[in-house]
Formats: C-alpha cells, structure tokens, sequence
C-alpha cells in the first residue's frame, strides 16, 4: 500500500460511495417491487474489497493519535471488510440456492459491526481535528455506531426469520431487534454512500492525509 497517495485513495473511495449507492437504490427497489436481491449482493461484495484501501488509511491517520487503538482501527477495518466480502460471496451463492441461506447473514452481521466500532473509533480519535468539520465527526460517530448495531443480529437472528415469518408482529420484537431495524439498518444502508463519498472528498481536497 505504500504506493497509495491522497488522491489514490480518495477516488478508490469515491467509487467505494458511488458503489455503495447503486447498491442502496438496488435495495430500496428489491424491498418496494420486491424482485431478485441479487444485484445488490453483487455490488455489496465490489464495495467491500473498495473499502479495503480506505480502512488502511483511517488507520495511519488514528496512529497519529493514538498508536494502540490506530492499530485497532486497522485490525477491525481490514477484518470486517474482508468478512464482508466473504458474507457477499455467500448471500449470493445462498440465494442462487446452492447452500442453506440461514445463518449466512451472519458474515454480514459481523463485517458491518467490526467496519462500524473501527469508524466510530477514528472519529473519535480526530473529533478535535481542526480539519475535520464537526458536522462530517458527528455524521461518522452516527455512521458507526449504526453499522456497530448490526453486531446485534447474531443475537435476535432467530427472532428476525421469526418477524420475517410474520410468527410474530412488532409489538412483540425485543428492543435489540427494534434497535437494529429502526435505527442500524436505516443509518447503515442510507449512511454508508454518504460518508464513503463524503470520505473520499476529503482525501481529494487533503483535509484528511496520510502523506506527511
């Protein structure tokens, strides 16, 4: 990665949020029309490894403050973005029928919950950077913490399929369930092209660095 610069990989990043756009319109358009979800697993899977480049980046730049949880942040962002992948790869062979689907959202659980405790800390290690605006700091601790709620879905895994079912209704979900649909998945799916694109543009313009 020692070829990467700034400029590299704000655009890796920008493409990451242009990605992870069409997979959100993607989404949105199999839960309203309700036709085949598979051009947004597609797409989940090519976001992930454009993520990749990025997590090492907020990682050199949270050494900075803080060498132990930097390598944190490196740690739990390259992990979670490969799991991703990985979860990708087997939602889509899941839903081409080729394995058992139950149990392979697990991947994505835990990729998007490691990926969000690794934003939510680098956040919070430069919330006092005078480059970063407070709006773009706050929207990242939101970002985060939402992704870090998806951690919850290997708890409420069997209530879910059981909402999914329609055996049980809302009223009856626990708070974890509740927490994760309402609030985790909502910021998760909506947040993450915004702050992927929002991410890039700051390494284009070099508010954030990891040269010098």
């Amino acid at each position: 990665m020692k070829s990467l610069n700034n400029k590299t990989i704000g655009r890796i990043t920008i493409a990451a949020g242009i990605s992870a756009l069409i997979g959100t319109l993607a989404m949105i358009e199999f839960m309203v029309i309700g036709n085949s979800g598979l051009f947004s697993d597609y797409i989940s899977i090519f976001t992930a490894v454009l993520m990749l480049p990025l997590m090492i980046a907020l990682s050199k730049i949270a050494i900075t403050k803080q060498e132990n949880l930097g390598r944190g942040v490196l740690i739990l962002g390259v992990l979670g973005a490969l799991i991703n992948f990985v979860g990708g790869i087997i939602n889509v062979i899941a839903l081409e029928g080729i394995i058992e689907y139950y149990h392979s959202a697990d991947w994505i659980y835990v990729g998007g919950g490691l990926v969000g405790i690794a934003i939510l800390t680098f956040a919070l290690l430069n919330r006092t950077n005078p480059e970063m605006k407070a709006s773009y700091v706050w929207f990242s601790i939101l970002f985060g913490l939402g992704a870090c709620t998806f951690l919850l879905g290997l708890i409420v895994r069997d209530e879910l399929n059981a909402l999914m079912r329609f055996e049980i209704t809302f009223a009856e979900a626990s708070p974890f369930l509740m927490g994760m649909l309402f609030f985790g998945a909502p910021v998760f799916i909506l947040g993450q092209p915004i702050w992927l694109l929002w991410t890039g543009r700051l390494f284009l313009k070099e508010k954030l660095s990891i040269e010098g």
